[in-house]
């Protein structure tokens, strides 16, 4: 997957807040889409927690969620006020 912004960016920084925003729900949906099957096929947490770029000493989704969600956080960070 590749993402890329088109048109006009940089008008009205909440109008592209919320496409950005939409766009991250449609990619939430696609990796829950993708964690679901792949739980389906057989693969362990570990496995998938590798798979996401995670530590494979993940071993529950409770576990992963939160290292993604903190992931994200520091991310984030490198671009918002503190």
């Amino acid at each position: 997957m590749r993402l890329r912004r088109v048109g006009s960016w940089d008008r009205d920084p909440l109008t592209d807040l919320a496409a950005a925003c939409r766009t991250t729900v449609a990619v939430d949906k696609a990796l829950g889409e993708t964690i679901a099957n792949a739980r389906r096929a057989g693969r362990n947490w570990s496995e998938i927690s590798t798979a996401l770029g995670l530590p494979a000493s993940l071993t529950t989704w409770d576990d992963i969620s939160h290292a993604l969600a903190e992931a994200r956080r520091q991310l984030w960070s490198r671009y918002t006020d503190q």
